[in-house]
């Protein structure tokens, strides 16, 4: 599902504007969640967002919601901030592999063709 978010808005918001992680201890009291009907319906307590950073640039943010209050830790923190940095590396990686391979078959096509000129 494609989602945007206004800078600041909401959580993923939130997170791309300050390019940090993001800990909402209670949804149910936060006003800038976008989304209070879901909050309610399926009883979401707590939501933490991760910034998904490939260098100074930032691809998104993932989100994850809990039914109970938790209270956020620095640890944590760092730990799925290094999860958002290796998603992005995989992302590029796939990118570059995709460029390589459209380049191979680019070149591949111009030998074909040539050696049926000669």
């Amino acid at each position: 599902m494609d989602m945007s978010f206004d800078q600041g808005k909401g959580l993923p918001g939130h997170v791309l504007e300050s390019r940090e992680p993001a800990w909402i201890i209670d949804l149910q009291e936060d006003n800038n969640f976008p989304r209070t009907k879901l909050k309610v319906d399926i009883g979401l307590r707590s939501g933490f967002g991760l910034p998904i950073l490939a260098g100074d640039w930032i691809e998104g943010a993932l989100e994850f919601f809990s039914e109970s209050n938790n209270e956020p830790g620095q640890s944590l923190f760092n730990v799925l901030l290094q999860i958002g940095i290796q998603i992005c590396r995989i992302f590029k990686r796939c990118e570059a592999a995709e460029k390589l391979y459209q380049s191979w078959k680019h070149y591949s096509s111009i030998i074909h063709t040539a050696m049926d000129g000669f």
